[in-house]
């Protein structure tokens, strides 16, 4: 993980103007196509999508991805906004091999020839990093 430390303070003050946080993705199920959904401030009461998806493609044979998931918010941005206000913040990535629907993977439902049905219910984990925005004297 990237940053390797969950809480990080001092973000918008010199030299905290910029973040970068990345993870390493693995899979034993390597014929999978991953998703990572990165959310800041996600709040359960005002579901929306993520603030970004980074999709990772299967590879040879080698469940550990190569591409590293990252988001890189910079202070006083557009983009990842949220994180330009004073006080703490939640950056959130959720790694899953099906769609999500809300934040649940859907499960995929396959009609075998006999007439059963058969469901793979997906799965999905997440990383969470706790970052506290100060005024500060980022340019």
């Amino acid at each position: 993980m990237q940053p390797p430390y969950r809480i990080l303070r001092g973000f918008g003050s010199v030299p905290l103007c910029a973040l970068e946080f990345s993870i390493i993705v693995e899979d034993p199920n390597v014929g999978d196509t991953l998703t990572a959904y990165w959310y800041v401030d996600y709040d359960p009461n005002q579901p929306r999508g993520a603030d970004r998806e980074v999709t990772l493609l299967p590879k040879g044979n080698d469940p550990r991805r190569e591409e590293r998931p990252t988001i890189k918010p910079i202070f006083n941005s557009a983009e990842f906004s949220r994180l330009n206000t004073p006080g703490d913040h939640v950056v959130e990535v959720v790694v899953s091999d099906r769609a999500l629907q809300g934040r649940v993977p859907q499960a995929d439902i396959v009609q075998l020839p006999n007439g059963e049905t058969l469901t793979n219910p997906g799965y999905a984990t997440s990383y969470v990093w706790f970052v506290r925005t100060e005024r500060g004297n980022c340019p």
